[in-house]
């Protein structure tokens, strides 16, 4: 196991991807710790945040970045820093875009989502949180309207839009997103 700052430093480093989630991985594998969790997290949202500003870019769609994403939450502390909605409105948008639609990691996705998103549209401003609310819905009007959509993606999908539907409501109710 790669101690914390060993890991940090691979982890900001200027390997490829691939090193990078074998690094984090064999870290959650082993005994991981609230630190080298936090780390993990910190990384696989700053790396998929990148990937949404390049329209050539994969990673939001990577299976085993979210899977990592999703083990490190177990363990990681303290809030996110990164902004996550933009990552999350990223997602749906390449989800349902998606040649080949991955039913798998659209349940991490979600569940990724019960844990991160709530935050991500607390600190959002009241127009981000209506503008992903807007692009989610489009998304997901794509991916009903799609015949190979089966019952099990469509339920995961359901979840993910009352999710996001909750948190959006508190937001309009309070009148106001944490920023200006």
């Amino acid at each position: 196991m790669a101690t914390p700052g060993t890991l940090l430093y691979t982890l900001k480093g200027s390997q490829p991807i691939p090193v990078k989630l074998a690094a984090a991985r064999s870290s959650l594998l082993a005994t991981p710790t609230a630190t080298t969790s936090t780390q993990i997290r910190d990384w696989a949202l700053d790396a998929l945040l990148k990937s949404t500003k390049s329209s050539a870019s994969t990673l939001i769609l990577n299976s085993e970045v979210w899977t990592t994403l999703e083990e490190s939450l177990q363990a990681a502390t303290g809030a996110a820093q990164t902004p996550t909605l933009p990552t999350f409105s990223s997602f749906v948008k390449a989800y349902s875009g998606a040649e080949e639609r991955d039913e798998a990691l659209l349940r991490v996705v979600v569940g990724v989502s019960r844990k991160l998103l709530p935050n991500g549209i607390r600190k959002a401003s009241l127009d981000a949180a209506l503008e992903s609310w807007k692009e989610l819905l489009e998304a997901s009007l794509k991916v009903f309207a799609e015949e190979s959509a089966n019952e099990e993606e469509q339920k995961e999908w359901c979840e993910l839009v009352g999710l996001w539907e909750k948190n959006v409501r508190s937001v309009g109710e309070a009148g106001k997103g944490g920023k200006k």
